[in-house]
């Protein structure tokens, strides 16, 4: 006989949220009939499709019946997972700084001359005509702001300016200079690339492998110009002192960041802690700030107005600006530093104590200096002054006479410098 089913379309489908089970029907060939119907009700019904699946079907393992049964039984596993894991899940999770956009976005004013109060004209938002291809504005979806079509527009294959400024920095700092030695500047005030063929290639494959610095710095690391010595005589001098064509590799001194972290390795103070804040209390302000932390100096505070001596003392990175390529100065305040500064001798003097406790004979302590301060043997003629330095100390100082030899390499030319 028949039978009138009732449903709700308010409510959504359990299945795929397109269907759901209407029941079981014995039917006679030929006789079956299905109506749907909007009786006693006042909206529109919409029936896409109705299935019929035979009972002898429902036994097998690829109907979607049983297939669902079974999903749905995965499902409620999983979601007795996540409320567990909810429920014991870490208070300390890493977290990342992001922007989000307002609720309304739209063109803006200029602001001349910087001024937030000195509004110009209104102007449409859009990219550096400069470094565009055609003059044609970007379609900026309406209530966008507009950074995901710069984001993809900076990152796009059709954009030839991102992928040779990133290599070229890649570059800078792995060879030393860059083959756009301005590495801030690609325009007409800027150097030309010395060679422009080789910078072409390097951004095409920077491009083809997916913008992975990783695969671009292992690509530079391979060539031989990157294992190229700095030392050494050769007719190059002579027709390319500056280098230019790469003959040789340039010598680097360190970074800021670098020797200070190198001083503080050679000592065995160095924490290799990773993660946290850098502030201590992110309400104090950098006048009066105290410095005293053995971390690296990536966790180092580099506050608006107050830098650590040293990193300021050896040219580190205005915090306020861009620098693609640091300046690089040699200065007396330098050698005054690392002769007077008391993070310098405090650290010369762990220095002296740890070379001279892991040391069994004086030629062997000085050995260990050199490995840990220069990453080299001492030569025939620098173990000899070593050595009849510490015969002219006492007895009773030796500690501190290891220290002065710590020191010394602290200050040397070759402390602050790869060849």
């Amino acid at each position: 006989g028949p039978t009138t089913i009732l449903i709700n379309h308010r409510e959504k489908p359990p299945i795929n949220d397109n269907f759901m089970i209407m029941g079981r029907f014995q039917f006679n060939a030929g006789k079956a009939v299905v109506s749907v119907s909007n009786a006693n009700t006042s909206d529109v019904v919409i029936a896409d499709a109705v299935v019929f699946v035979p009972v002898a079907e429902l036994k097998k393992d690829s109907v979607p019946a049983q297939r669902l049964a079974k999903l749905r039984g995965e499902v409620d596993l999983l979601i007795k997972r996540v409320d567990a894991l909810k429920k014991t899940k870490s208070t300390d999770l890493p977290k990342a700084m992001s922007v989000q956009d307002e609720k309304e976005t739209g063109d803006w004013h200029v602001h001349i001359r910087g001024e937030i109060r000195n509004k110009g004209a209104v102007v449409p938002r859009g990219f550096l005509q400069i470094a565009r291809k055609t003059d044609a504005q970007p379609a900026i979806a309406t209530g966008s702001s507009g950074r995901l079509e710069l984001a993809e527009w900076v990152a796009s294959s059709d954009n030839p300016l991102t992928s040779r400024v990133m290599v070229n920095r890649i570059w800078h700092h792995l060879i030393g200079k860059g083959l756009v030695r301005t590495t801030d500047n690609f325009g007409m005030m800027g150097e030309k690339p010395s060679h422009a063929a080789l910078l072409d290639w390097l951004a095409y494959q920077f491009v083809v492998d997916q913008w992975s610095v990783k695969k671009m710095i292992r690509r530079i690391i391979k060539s031989r110009t990157y294992r190229l010595a700095s030392t050494g005589e050769s007719v190059g001098w002579a027709g390319d002192p500056e280098n230019r064509l790469i003959w040789r590799a340039n010598r680097k001194r360190l970074t800021a960041e670098a020797i200070r972290d190198s001083i503080l390795s050679v000592s065995g103070q160095l924490s290799m802690q990773q993660g946290g804040p850098t502030i201590r209390k992110f309400s104090q302000y950098d006048w009066g700030y105290e410095f005293n932390t053995i971390r690296r100096s990536v966790y180092v505070p580099l506050f608006r107005n107050t830098l650590m001596e040293g990193l300021e003392t050896f040219d580190v990175a205005n915090p306020n600006v861009v620098s693609g390529r640091r300046s690089e100065t040699t200065l007396p305040t330098q050698a005054l530093y690392m002769m007077n500064s008391p993070f310098v001798n405090a650290e010369a003097e762990r220095a002296g104590e740890r070379i001279s406790r892991n040391g069994v004979t004086d030629a062997e302590r000085v050995r260990l200096a050199y490995r840990l301060a220069l990453g080299r043997e001492p030569s025939a003629i620098e173990a000899d002054v070593v050595m009849e330095f510490i015969g002219k100390s006492k007895t009773g100082q030796k500690s501190r006479t290891w220290s002065a030899v710590a020191h010394s390499l602290f200050g040397s030319v070759d402390f602050r410098h790869l060849d």
